[in-house]
């Protein structure tokens, strides 16, 4: 963060944006002119501005806030420090087609050097090598609805317990063919992670304009009968 003095003798506020939020704020930099001459003034001025930056970077370091909601804060941010809202993402979405593409994309947000963690790690090995077969690959993002995820989520409750022994080597596109039998299938409490997993997923997407709607706000999992 700097405090710098223009060409016309007023001084600025410039934060550059670090790689794993370039994606909420859709910008490589934040320039605000202070609207002062006086280096104290602008002092004083800048200080709310790096009050509320500084909160939006903990709450996507600690992974207290989702995409989806980090994106509104970031708009609160604009609109309060009357910063523009860019529409680049809009513009660089008509590229992005389907799931594998949306995938590539989350896993360069999600595993960003500076706050990959294993938990971090599995969730984008699950997206990868499960969610990916079952909704698949080249399926437009746009197509995720209600009706699509219900079939996800059927598949999902057919697929084993991956602690039995029989199953662990086989792949997803391999279990997918067999009839597992309904002692050997996932608990509803994996069920629930693997959705947790999922809508973490789309929200990004949703942050990202990629899908106008989260499909899985709608799918519920009942857990009071589960047990492992």
């Amino acid at each position: 963060m700097y405090i710098i003095k223009t060409s016309t003798n007023n001084y600025k506020i410039r934060i550059r944006i670090p790689d794993r939020l370039k994606n909420v704020f859709n910008k490589r930099e934040i320039n605000k002119s202070l609207k002062t001459k006086s280096y104290k003034d602008a002092i004083i001025k800048s200080k709310p501005i790096i009050k509320l930056y500084r909160k939006i970077e903990l709450l996507s370091d600690t992974g207290i806030c989702d995409l989806s909601e980090l994106s509104e804060l970031v708009k609160k941010f604009n609109d309060r420090f009357k910063l523009s809202n860019p529409s680049t993402t809009v513009m660089n979405n008509k590229k992005i087609k389907t799931h594998k593409e949306c995938l590539e994309k989350f896993k360069e947000y999600y595993l960003d050097e500076s706050v990959v963690t294993s938990k971090r790690v599995s969730v984008v090995n699950f997206l990868e090598d499960v969610f990916l077969p079952v909704i698949g690959s080249n399926i437009p993002i746009k197509s995720s609805d209600f009706k699509k995820l219900l079939e996800v989520k059927k598949t999902l409750q057919e697929l084993p317990k991956r602690n039995i022994q029989q199953y662990r080597e086989l792949s997803v596109e391999q279990l997918l063919k067999m009839t597992i039998p309904t002692e050997d299938r996932i608990t509803n409490a994996t069920l629930h992670f693997y959705f947790a997993n999922i809508k973490r997923f789309y929200s990004y997407c949703l942050a990202q304009r990629y899908i106008d709607i989260n499909p899985t706000d709608f799918i519920t999992i009942k857990l009071e009968s589960d047990s492992q």
